[in-house]
């Protein structure tokens, strides 16, 4: 069965940033004044939100099956987030609408990351292309934190 990768590219408005600090299923989003990246959110932040979101759609171990980090030829790193085929179809749904827009990544309600949806997700995975190493430690943990 081929898998399709969507992708999602990174433009110079994108979010401000955490940081994962101990094991990988614990992750700490630093205060604003903490964050050594910050910058201005699009999407506003979601306060009493818990763990991982995409957009609405709510992320954990049960829905991450893996997180890889790998070469991105034309912004030096991406995270590849794949997914159990459950969560797709809303994945699918929701990036559908959003081609050519932000699409908010929040950890406990701030938004760490803020990629433009290059493309619907038809498949099991997600790219986001060029998020710094903070952010990327970040979203990595709180994908494998508990559901």
């Amino acid at each position: 069965m081929r898998r399709s990768l969507a992708s999602l590219g990174f433009v110079l408005a994108f979010a401000a940033g955490g940081c994962a600090a101990g094991v990988a299923a614990q992750y700490r989003v630093p205060a604003e004044e903490e964050a050594p990246f910050a910058r201005p959110a699009v999407s506003p932040p979601m306060p009493g939100q818990r763990g991982l979101w995409i957009g609405p759609i709510r992320l954990c171990r049960d829905d991450v099956l893996a997180v890889r980090r790998i070469a991105d030829p034309y912004l030096g790193h991406a995270l590849v987030l794949s997914f159990a085929p459950a969560i797709q179809p809303q994945l699918g749904q929701l990036t559908s609408g959003m081609v050519g827009r932000p699409l908010a990544v929040r950890i406990d309600g701030r938004v760490v990351s803020e990629p433009h949806v290059n493309e619907p997700i038809l498949g099991t995975e997600l790219q986001i292309s060029g998020p710094t190493d903070a952010e990327t430690d970040a979203i990595e943990a709180a994908a494998k934190a508990a559901c």
